[in-house]
C-alpha cells in the first residue's frame, strides 16, 4: 500500500493546536546548505511540501537549536537502521523485516 501525503490537524483542551504531516518517504530529498558566514539549513522535500530547519538566527546556534539537531541526528539514525532491517529489494515482496541489511 502506497501512501502520499496527509494532514491531521487537532485541538487540545488548553485550546492548542497541534498538527501531524505524513509525507511517506519515497521520491523525496534532503539538503543540507552551508555557508561561510551564516548558520546552516536543512531541507527535507517530499509530495510537494518543503521543511526547513534553521536557528532562529544567521551568525548563532543557542543551546536548545544544537540540541533539536542532535536529536534529529539521533533519530534519523534509528530511521535508517529501521529502514535498512525493513528493506526490502525491488525485485523482491514481502511483509516483514528481512535479513537483507547492508
Amino acid at each position: 500500500m502506497s501512501k502520499a501525503a496527509s494532514l491531521h490537524l487537532w485541538t487540545e483542551a488548553d485550546g492548542s493546536t497541534n498538527y501531524t504531516v505524513f509525507l511517506g518517504a519515497g521520491g523525496g530529498s534532503a539538503h543540507c546548505s552551508e555557508y561561510p558566514d551564516r548558520t546552516p539549513i536543512l531541507g527535507v522535500w517530499r509530495a510537494g511540501v518543503d521543511v526547513s530547519f534553521q536557528s532562529d538566527s544567521d551568525t548563532r546556534v543557542t543551546t536548545a537549536e544544537l540540541q533539536f539537531a542532535r536529536d534529529l541526528a539521533d533519530m534519523a539514525a534509528v530511521y535508517l537502521a529501521e529502514c535498512e532491517r525493513w528493506h526490502v529489494p525491488d525485485d523482491e515482496t514481502g511483509d516483514g523485516p528481512t535479513e537483507h541489511v547492508a
